[in-house]
């Protein structure tokens, strides 16, 4: 972190890699808040507990407009995807610009954002598909609880259908929810840094790491997670304390990306170096700017520049042709 921020000190460097933490990061600040509604006073027996516009109740209100909320709701869940979709493209194709930017110990932004078009692509596309599985699980089991429940809806009671019901979301949620954020911490730490070294798609990426990394390793995995734990909320304090102390400017976008970017980056090279301990075909940062190695089979590259190619083993070299050579 000290090498790459303040050896030396260049402020255009902070923006244009903050600026690259920033998409890397973008859309995943906040949590996700379901707020059901509906949630006031429990009403005497047999109120309705308020009247809908016209009179009535609500739920005589809502049978009779179930077609115009669900064309509602299934717009506003539409648009909303469609955004969240937006920032995912940008943000997978933020995660290499920041790996790169960590590794060649520089601050681009163009030339990343164009040469990993396809590994971004090819993360977003996994990403994607995810979401959707994840959506889908969820959705079936709502549903699967909105009938267990209905009886108790429509006689506005809370009984043993109501109870059911909780106890269906609260033991599929959850357990789809933690396995879904397994897998994207697995993609940002690990899967990202492996198709980078090694110019892989997310496929062959998740097994080359499984195969190399991951099997044999798992308790060593384990302890790096909890390592990252410990670091991840002395960050967070440190991130709060900054934030008091600039009167809430850390909590802007991007500028806050900016100043915190000691933390970030602290953070991210943490993971990186924890990858590196696995051998030299793991190796990421560049640690001799005078001598560029080829990330196979360790060739000096400063002879090829432009290749896309090492001519010594033929394996990809991803950073040759924007390596700052002397």
């Amino acid at each position: 972190m000290v090498e790459v921020l303040f050896k030396p000190f260049s402020i255009s460097k902070w923006f244009g890699l903050g600026f690259c933490f920033f998409l890397a990061n973008l859309g995943r600040g906040g949590g996700t808040n379901f707020n059901p509604g509906g949630g006031g006073g429990r009403g005497g027996p047999g109120g309705s507990g308020g009247s809908a516009p016209g009179g009535g109740s609500w739920m005589d209100w809502i049978q009779v407009h179930i077609y115009q909320i669900a064309g509602v709701v299934l717009l506003a869940l539409l648009l909303i995807t469609l955004l969240w979709a937006f920032l995912l493209w940008l943000r997978c194709r933020g995660v290499f610009m920041m790996i790169d930017g960590l590794a060649l110990n520089r601050g681009l932004v163009k030339k990343p954002w164009h040469r990993y078009r396809e590994a971004g692509n090819s993360l977003f596309g996994f990403n994607l598909i995810l979401f959707l599985m994840v959506s889908g699980v969820m959705l079936v089991t709502l549903g699967v609880a909105g009938l267990i429940a209905w009886p108790d809806i429509t006689n506005q009671t809370f009984g043993t259908s109501a109870i059911w019901a909780i106890i269906v979301l609260a033991v599929v949620g959850p357990l789809v929810i933690v396995n879904s954020a397994i897998i994207e911490m697995l993609l940002i730490d690990f899967i990202a840094p492996t198709m980078y070294i090694h110019g892989l798609r997310v496929r062959p990426a998740w097994k080359l790491w499984y195969r190399e990394v991951f099997k044999g390793h798992f308790w060593i995995l384990t302890l790096f997670y909890l390592m990252k734990m410990v670091l991840a909320i002395a960050a967070g304090a440190a991130a709060i304390l900054a934030t008091c102390m600039t009167c809430c400017i850390t909590a802007l976008p991007y500028i806050g990306t900016v100043i915190l970017l000691p933390a970030l980056v602290f953070m991210r090279c943490y993971t990186l170096y924890f990858l590196e301990q696995f051998g030299e075909p793991w190796r990421l940062f560049v640690y001799d700017m005078d001598r560029i190695p080829c990330i196979s089979c360790g060739y000096d590259l400063r002879g090829n520049p432009d290749a896309l190619t090492c001519p010594e083993c033929g394996g990809p070299t991803p950073w040759a042709s924007e390596a700052n050579v002397q």
